[in-house]
């Protein structure tokens, strides 16, 4: 099967086989995939019953579609804090999440655009991460964000006067060197 994972397309390889675990009568499906890491094979313990080829391929991108929504949920628990938000009615929660869901669509539309725009590289460089190669960037688009306002008493402005400077010089000199 064709995957696109962290990224990159690649060509994965699935098998699958029926087995019973140690003190334990239920029989349960295990589910390999080789090529998404160099490394490891991909193993998935189900008790979904598979009959053939394609339903452990079925399972495999329901789990790894699982996956996004699970690190989605992840990192607005970690980064934003939002199991922390107080609100009283199922309304204000609704509306607090579609709210947020816009900042986060927002955040996203800004890491398509990550390597053409001066804002998400500044953000990116905000965050300190350690790893500069990830497959979801939200994390790391959070952390820089939430650097950048912590320090920002004046606006966001600051943050950019040093690379403004730098393209000012160099469009000066081009102009000069144009000029002679």
């Amino acid at each position: 099967m064709n995957l696109t994972f962290e990224n990159e397309k690649k060509e994965v390889y699935v098998s699958y086989t029926r087995a019973t675990l140690p003190k334990d009568n239920r029989e349960y499906s295990i589910i390999y995939v080789y090529g998404l890491s160099s490394k490891e094979k991909f193993i998935l313990l189900t008790n979904k019953n598979i009959k053939e080829a394609n339903d452990a391929i079925k399972l495999v991108r329901t789990y790894l579609d699982r996956w996004r929504i699970e690190t989605y949920h992840r990192s607005i628990k970690d980064e934003y804090n939002y199991e922390d938000i107080r609100v009283r009615s199922l309304k204000s929660i609704n509306n607090l999440t579609y709210i947020f869901n816009l900042v986060i669509g927002h955040i996203i539309s800004l890491v398509e655009e990550m390597n053409n725009k001066l804002l998400s590289i500044k953000i990116i460089e905000e965050s300190k991460s350690l790893r500069q190669t990830v497959g979801v960037w939200i994390t790391q688009f959070a952390r820089g964000i939430n650097v950048m306002l912590m320090r920002a008493v004046v606006g966001i402005k600051e943050f950019f006067k040093d690379s403004r400077k730098k393209l000012e010089n160099e469009i000066i000199i081009t102009q000069l060197s144009l000029q002679i």
